[in-house]
């Protein structure tokens, strides 16, 4: 990638190797079909014009200095990192499972964005070699793919990259038979035990209650769902008038009483700032913590953590009688009227 003269290109195929030579400069490449005549040589900003197909080894030397009012985009981009930034996004399909990427970079680039991207594409970086030159450190990366990439794609899920950590997983966000889909993956380090199993048990359980995003496939090490589009609660509340907020809490009191009624406690009621999902559904996120239970308590947690939002529903003309709550929620341990409490909330 960014062939320029030929130099790793003539290096490669010295060694054996049948190369294909990319480069976005019109010049460069008539060179480098004049130098190659037995290599594939294409025109193309990064990846764009090169045909889909997995190679064993990508290399790039991409432009890593900020933009100092030079035109070189072989040497300058704006913040020096975006060219570096865009390969690494792209090269997930053009890169075999046991593929490496050697990449260039320099002490001069912000390296944490670039090693920011690395984690989000799912890599595993390895400096190689590191030289000392002037006021710089000029250093070649390997990248590989990660075990999380691999068992994406052993599952089949293309695109995947890192969605969102957490305490015990991690959540990768790909596609899957061209739909989007989030795949779960326990931490290395996270000494829980059995969490994934669990929230696949559960989900297999309560997706036929409409409860839970919509399992797809599991095991021990992973549970995959299809991606549910929405809004953490609390930002749609802020964004939605009286009436979809109205109906969004009664819709998720209901789902609540459904898992008080099967004996289901989910154990994140009483603050599940992340934990409900609003868009064309309302849908419950996580549940590695979820157990059985004699006293399940998930309506009566997420009346807590309703109250804890006064204010904020105030401003959507929903007022609370906090002692009115309170009273039907403690009546509710016995009595199961989930209509008390949601006439209540007006």
């Amino acid at each position: 990638m960014g062939s320029g003269s030929g130099i790793q290109a003539e290096a490669a195929i010295q060694k054996g190797a049948k190369v294909v030579c990319v480069d976005i400069n019109p010049h460069a490449v008539e060179h480098l079909k004049s130098k190659f005549m037995s290599s594939v040589v294409l025109q193309s900003d990064l990846f764009e014009n090169v045909p889909e197909q997995e190679f064993d080894i990508l290399v790039f030397n991409p432009p890593y200095l900020p933009d100092e009012g030079m035109e070189n985009i072989a040497l300058y981009s704006k913040k020096g990192v975006e060219t570096a930034i865009r390969f690494i996004r792209q090269c997930s399909k053009y890169l075999k499972e046991d593929g490496v990427i050697l990449l260039i970079g320099s002490s001069l680039s912000k390296n944490a964005l670039i090693n920011e991207a690395i984690e989000n594409s799912l890599l595993v970086p390895e400096v190689l070699d590191t030289q000392h030159i002037f006021f710089e450190d000029i250093f070649v990366l390997k990248l590989t793919w990660s075990e999380a990439a691999l068992k994406c794609k052993k599952l089949g899920i293309t695109e995947p990259i890192l969605f969102a950590k957490g305490k015990r997983g991690v959540i990768i966000k790909g596609s899957y038979l061209g739909k989007p889909v989030c795949i779960k993956m326990k931490k290395k380090e996270s000494e829980a035990f059995g969490t994934i199993a669990n929230e696949a048990r559960f989900l297999q359980l309560l997706n036929k209650h409409g409860i839970g995003p919509r399992l797809i496939s599991s095991d021990e090490e992973y549970v995959m769902y299809y991606f549910a589009e929405g809004d953490f609660i609390e930002d749609f509340i802020d964004a939605s008038d009286h009436e979809r907020v109205s109906a969004a809490i009664n819709n998720i009191l209901d789902q609540c009483y459904t898992l008080d009624k099967l004996g289901i406690n989910k154990f994140e009621m009483h603050h599940p700032v992340k934990h409900i999902l609003v868009g064309e559904k309302i849908v419950f996120l996580d549940f590695e913590r979820a157990r059985f239970t004699e006293d399940p308590k998930n309506v009566t947690q997420f009346c807590d953590y309703l109250m804890s939002l006064q204010n904020r529903l105030a401003k959507k003309g929903i007022r609370i009688d906090r002692e009115r709550l309170m009273a039907a929620a403690r009546a509710y341990k016995t009595e199961k009227e989930i209509e008390k409490i949601k006439g209540i909330i007006n």
